[in-house]
Order: C-alpha cells, then sequence, then structure tokens
C-alpha cells in the first residue's frame, strides 16, 4: 500500500513535559501508516504556539494527573485546540481527575493502556463528529 499524503494522515501534536515521554510517543504513532507527528511541546505554553502554527487534527497530551497544575495545563491546551481532538493520558490512580475530564468530554486513557487501544482512540475521536475540545472551551478554569 503506498504511503498516505500528508493531507490524508491524521496530524498530531504530541505534549508531555517529560522529554523521554514524548520522544517515546512520538515514535509509536510514527509506527502507525495513517499518523503524522506534526508537533511537539513540553509545557502548556510551548502548546499554544504549536497548536496554533500546526492545526493539528488531534492533540495528544501525556500529564501525570497528580496536580492542580495537570489540571490547568489540560485546560490551558483545550482552550486553544480549535478543532483540533484532545485526547489526554494519565497515570493510574488519579480517579477524580479523570472523571472530572470525561465529565466535560475530553477523552481520557490511563497510560498503562495498550497502545492499539491509543491508536483506536485517536482514530475514533478524529472520526467523531463533534470536536471534543469545545466541551471545555466556556468552562473557566476553577
Amino acid at each position: 500500500m503506498p504511503p498516505l499524503r500528508e493531507q490524508e494522515s491524521i496530524r498530531i501534536v504530541v505534549i508531555d513535559e517529560e522529554h523521554l515521554v514524548r520522544a517515546s510517543l512520538k515514535a509509536l504513532v510514527t509506527t502507525w501508516e495513517e499518523f503524522l507527528v506534526v508537533g511537539e511541546a513540553a509545557s502548556a505554553d510551548e502548546a499554544v504556539k504549536e497548536l496554533t502554527r500546526v492545526e493539528p487534527d488531534v492533540v495528544l497530551v501525556s500529564v501525570p494527573g497528580s496536580d492542580e497544575a495537570d489540571e490547568r495545563t489540560v485546560h490551558d491546551i483545550v482552550r486553544v485546540c480549535g478543532s483540533a481532538r484532545l485526547l489526554v493520558l494519565i497515570a493510574n490512580g488519579h480517579e477524580e481527575f479523570r472523571s472530572r475530564l470525561l465529565r466535560l468530554g475530553v477523552p481520557v486513557l490511563l497510560k498503562t493502556q495498550d497502545p492499539i487501544e491509543v491508536q483506536r482512540m485517536i482514530r475514533t475521536i478524529h472520526t467523531s463528529a463533534k470536536g471534543l475540545a469545545s466541551a471545555w472551551q466556556a468552562v473557566p478554569y476553577r
């Protein structure tokens, strides 16, 4: 099968504060034929600039989910996502944070998920008719 052209690929920005985690996510995502990593960021501030610059289809955000700063980071990213869809990966054991995101329509997977589940979720998010980012754009950060 010939490689997909960029406009046919699902364009993804990867966000995580740790370089090694970002590199690992990028390496994983690029093994999936129809996916194209078009940017990355280590912080909410970098993410805002990157999302404006590259206009991805899906934003893959990895946060520990352990404190208020993680929630603020996700909130800031959602605010500027535009029409991009968002998928948040969090560590196990942060059910309250996960529940808040899910109630607001932000899809969440645990970092312990099988990579195939992450791939499926990105495809699902990309093909969904409703922009999931819009669910949180009007919600002020608490």
